[in-house]
């Protein structure tokens, strides 16, 4: 695992060697989010990075959990964020990103094209060292390639374990995403592949009941690795701390995210990793989170998603103290935002406050291209005053004129009856096969507009965020 985290480890156990339990109060409490799961992932792909480029990245969809949060242990092996795209925001997003990508860097798409479209890969190939593609025909195949790509470069492992999840639902495999270890996800029973998997390593944790990783799947995995230990609570919430418990436990930080949907926690396994804090689920009333916080030194918290995601009413109940919302920018630092809340920030005197621009571009609209189909009018003339003789004539019954040709007796109906109450005229559009193509249209130019990023005191240089 890459340097920071070693040096983050190191700190946060010679903090918990000095420092109390530490007081409600005194404790410091972030909010991480965007109006979307997807801004989520890129604030949180931000506080991750910091200043520095992406030397590696791992885009996945943000429609399902499965290949994001199998995707939690090679972020954590490659120091790699993760974000979220679908096929309407995938050109949005990857623009929004990729200025801060290295040129060097591996850039990950997890799952089939039919997930991650071949036009994203395409779009970013230009930019990047390398792509790299880990799909497999399902979410469990998928995974497996995840593992066998990540296992190339982990050299961390020194607990030789892997983590063995439900691949139905996400609560359990979340709470586990910023532990670091192998993710492995099972159905009710494991396949002989899985198996050849879980055989590379000495130790199994179950993480979940029997309800979600079955006793099935728990005796065939005794069978080939010397230990399994089951982590698994009555509800999720109580999974996550038992989680946090084993593997955490002299975490100074927490990260929540909540416990009834996937997409906020998505992408938090690698910042809650590199802080060495553990994901806990949390939801307004639970007090497995808060029992967790109150028997650490805890003294900061970060938040994935908004209130309407995790309740300030939770965030509250768990840590004793409301919660800061942090504003990310693409290349912007956690220190620099905590700086532009004024969290680092001390004066003698009166601010004098400036504002300092940044460019927003916004892009050309356009009206889409389309076909147009062509139609053509068709007349039709309705016979309702005509009969056949012996011969095969057509005879008009209004003045017994003779023809054997339809359409001369159709000119004469025409010319001579000026189509009289027996015959009328029947106009109907009929589609002629061809299409008239009109091309896109600007309805709006591009442009580039400036816009109050921060305020910086003349004085002292301290900053503070736009409201």
């Amino acid at each position: 695992m890459k340097k920071i985290k070693n040096l983050l480890l190191v700190m946060a156990l010679l903090i918990t060697l000095v420092t109390p339990v530490q007081a409600a109060s005194e404790r410091k409490a972030y909010r991480i989010s965007g109006s979307t799961r997807y801004e989520t992932a890129l604030n949180l792909a931000s506080a991750i990075t910091g200043c520095g480029e992406y030397t590696s990245l791992i885009v996945a969809t943000g429609k399902n959990f499965p290949d994001a949060l199998s995707a939690s242990y090679l972020s954590a092996v490659e120091t790699a964020p993760i974000i979220l795209i679908n096929e309407s925001n995938q050109y949005k997003i990857l623009d929004q990103v990729l200025p801060y990508v290295s040129k060097n860097a591996t850039v990950y798409f997890i799952g089939g094209y039919d997930v991650v479209s071949r036009e994203a890969e395409n779009y970013v190939k230009p930019y990047v060292n390398k792509t790299v593609r880990l799909a497999g025909e399902t979410r469990y195949e998928t995974n497996m390639e995840i593992l066998e790509e990540a296992s190339k470069d982990d050299n961390s492992n020194s607990t030789n374990s892997i983590l063995i999840c439900t691949g139905k639902k996400f609560a359990d495999a979340l709470s586990v995403s910023s532990v670091g270890l192998p993710i492995l996800l099972v159905r009710d029973n494991i396949t002989d592949e899985q198996l050849k998997i879980v055989a590379q390593y000495k130790k199994a944790y179950l993480i979940g009941s029997a309800d979600a990783v079955s006793t099935k799947v728990e005796n065939k995995v005794k069978k080939v690795v010397d230990s399994v230990e089951r982590l698994g609570g009555e509800t999720r919430y109580e999974t996550s701390k038992m989680v946090a418990d084993k593997f955490f436990p002299n975490a100074t930080t927490v990260t929540l995210t909540t416990g009834k949907n996937f997409p906020d926690g998505l992408c938090g396994g690698l910042f809650a990793n590199i802080n060495n804090a553990p994901v806990l689920l949390t939801k307004d009333g639970n007090n497995a989170a808060k029992q967790y916080v109150e028997s650490h030194n805890i003294t900061t918290a970060y938040i994935f998603g908004g209130s309407d995601v995790v309740s300030d009413k939770a965030v509250k109940n768990t840590v004793g103290v409301s919660a800061t919302d942090l504003d990310y920018e693409p290349g912007c630092s956690l220190e620099e935002v905590q700086k532009q809340m004024g969290e680092t920030s001390s004066s003698d005197h009166e601010h004098v406050w400036e504002p300092v621009y940044k460019t927003v571009h916004h892009d050309a609209e356009y009206e889409e291209a389309w076909d147009e189909a062509v139609y053509e009018t068709v007349e039709y003339w309705v016979d309702n005053a005509h009969h056949y003789d012996e011969d095969g004539n057509l005879i008009y019954d209004k003045c017994d004129f003779k023809t054997t040709d339809l359409d001369e007796l159709l000119h004469h109906i025409r010319s001579v009856h000026k189509g009289s109450a027996s015959y009328g005229q029947i106009y109907e559009r009929e589609y002629t096969g061809e299409t008239i193509h009109h091309d896109e249209v600007l309805i709006k130019e591009a442009y580039d507009e400036q816009v109050i990023d921060y305020y910086k005191c003349s004085i002292c240089g301290a900053l503070k965020a736009a409201n």
